[in-house]
């Protein structure tokens, strides 16, 4: 399973404000992961997927996506 952390700027550091679980979908010899949001207020936003761990594969986190939200 795969969490999308989604972090706000708040002037001086980068606030966690949600944490979205993804649904998964097996493509061929990957699994590809979606999720449907939106962020409701205005800011920079810092984006980072982290795949939990399981019997199989260690933790893991995406590099960071950033996104402005504007009014």
């Amino acid at each position: 399973s795969v969490e999308l952390r989604a972090y706000r700027w708040n002037g001086s550091a980068w606030v966690l404000r949600r944490t979205l679980l993804t649904t998964n979908r097996d493509a061929g010899d990957a699994t590809r992961w979606a999720v449907t949001f939106a962020l409701s207020k205005t800011g920079r936003w810092k984006l980072v997927a982290a795949a939990l761990p399981d019997a199989d594969h260690a933790a893991a986190t995406s590099k960071a996506a950033f996104v402005t939200v504007l009014r």
